[in-house]
């Protein structure tokens, strides 16, 4: 006898993402406070290199390369670059409707268990998503980039229930 698997795949036809890429490797940012905004966007900001801290709602994180801050719609946050260094990240936007995919970022309290520290199996795949994406051109491979965004929410995930998690 044969044991089979069925794998339900979520529904994509509310799936949206939208990247910005700085990879200024050559530029040095002097001290700086963006503005306090929200989005109506799920928010996923990754940073890979640089002296920074982000606020959500009313907390202060320091972030360390390879740090992951998931912010919700509608929640205050800002960036700060904290002294004169590069600030290299991805930044992406997923609409909320995507429940199926985004349910485990959504659920959550406003302000609270916004920071992931990714482990360093988790880091070094980041930093090569993040290499791979800075590549693609608006006229590669759409199938291309939702793999790789999949499989970063898939890290992202992971490394929330690992205990990893401010």
């Amino acid at each position: 006898m044969t044991d089979y698997t069925d794998i339900n795949f979520p529904d994509l036809s509310n799936y949206n993402v939208r990247y910005y890429i700085n990879n200024n490797y050559d530029v040095i940012l002097p001290p700086r406070i963006w503005p306090l905004h929200i989005h109506d966007q799920l928010e996923i900001y990754v940073l890979m290199e640089g002296d920074v801290s982000f606020v959500v709602e009313s907390s202060l994180y320091k972030l360390n390369a390879g740090d992951v801050v998931i912010i919700n719609p509608n929640e205050r946050h800002h960036c700060i670059l904290n002294s004169d260094s590069r600030h290299r990240h991805l930044c992406f936007w997923l609409d909320p409707f995507c429940r199926s995919i985004l349910g485990d970022f959504l659920d959550r309290q406003t302000g609270e268990s916004v920071l992931i520290t990714p482990d360093a199996v988790s880091r070094q795949r980041l930093k090569e998503i993040y290499e791979e994406l800075e590549k693609l051109t608006k006229h590669d491979d759409p199938h291309k980039l939702l793999y790789l965004t999949l499989e970063m929410l898939y890290i992202f995930k992971r490394n929330m229930f690992s205990g990893v998690l401010v």
